[in-house]
């Protein structure tokens, strides 16, 4: 039985809309044998979102929870960008599956402190377990991952906002040359714009001319004055 509400949910959840609307005939299309013609974004994302309506049409249709209570993602999020990942753990992994039991395998350090518990792995075994501000506290190798991800994350992102200043001002720099050259343009050409600049200079040297005879006169009218 297909559940269109959980279905539009699921579909949301998963940031799928918009590469529905892309595709030629939406929902409707084939994608092909192993999915040839879709990302390894849009496989990973469509995977998802059939295995989340599986699990949590069975709650709408029966409103009981259904049998499925543990669900395994294994780096579900390894293949989509930090905004989209961000998404997906957001409205999809805490939001749809919040009722569940999710054993959520990742390398996206960035969600570890939104996680009930968590199991550290090296070498194939368990090296710390507890909640994030646990294994903080305890300032051993996962206090260290943590603040080594954190210090490099943010000086790429002192980087990068140093480099689009940098950008910016050239850019300004650019689109100022280039609008003077429209108004010139706009005027009537250089000709047009040299008659102008030297009607403003004439204008400038008009007035210095008037002040610097103003002055001379007030000097000599006091001069007139002091004689008498």
């Amino acid at each position: 039985m297909f559940v269109l509400i959980r279905y539009i949910q699921v579909v949301e959840a998963c940031s799928l809309s918009m590469d529905l609307e892309l595709l030629p005939a939406g929902d409707q299309t084939e994608i092909g044998e192993r999915g040839v013609n879709l990302s390894g974004g849009q496989k990973q994302r469509v995977s998802l979102a059939r295995a989340v309506y599986r699990i949590t049409k069975v709650e709408i249709i029966l409103t009981v929870c259904s049998d499925t209570e543990l669900v395994l993602l294994d780096d579900p999020l390894s293949a989509v960008d930090a905004h989209v990942g961000q998404h997906i753990f957001t409205h999809c992994i805490t939001g749809l599956l919040k009722n569940k039991t999710v054993l959520f395998v990742t390398h996206q350090l960035q969600f570890l402190n939104k996680c009930d518990y968590i199991l550290m792995m090296k070498n194939g075994r368990i090296s710390e377990e507890g909640t994030h501000k646990e294994l903080m506290a305890k300032s051993e190798e996962y206090y260290s991952l943590i603040t080594f991800v954190c210090r490099s994350t943010k000086s790429e992102n002192d980087k990068e906002i140093r480099k689009l200043t940098k950008e910016e001002d050239i850019f300004q720099e650019k689109s100022s040359i280039k609008v003077f050259w429209d108004y010139v343009k706009a005027a009537g050409g250089c000709g047009s714009a040299m008659i102008v600049a030297i009607f403003i200079l004439l204008y400038s040297f008009g007035m210095a001319f008037v002040n610097y005879w103003i002055s001379v006169w007030l000097e000599a009218d006091f001069s007139v004055r002091k004689l008498h």
